[in-house]
């Protein structure tokens, strides 16, 4: 998923915009995962584990990188962009999720 985000944002704000959202997803997640604390991520935007366990873990960092996404580019954008790569989601998903962060 995330690699699948990684080009749509880097086409909308750059590399080093979608490295640095990525991250600072990433910091946020270590909080609430410590299984996270073996990723990072790297020059290119892409994550790197050093262990298997974390990919468990890895539907909190979507959520945060999610929730920045909302933040900075706006509800509306971020929702066509999660749709546009996650095509097998169904709109009652979005509108479960959408209504929680009211």
């Amino acid at each position: 998923m995330c690699n699948k985000l990684r080009r749509s944002l880097t086409t909308l704000a750059g590399a080093a915009g979608f490295r640095s959202l990525l991250a600072r997803a990433l910091t946020l997640a270590k909080q609430e995962s410590p299984a996270l604390g073996a990723w990072q991520v790297n020059a290119d935007g892409s994550l790197e584990s050093q262990n298997g366990e974390a990919e468990q873990s890895g539907s909190v960092l979507i959520a945060h990188l999610i929730g920045l996404m909302i933040t900075f580019i706006g509800e509306s954008l971020t929702l066509r962009l999660v749709n546009d790569v996650w095509l097998d989601l169904p709109d009652s998903e979005v509108k479960v999720e959408k209504d929680e962060s009211k």
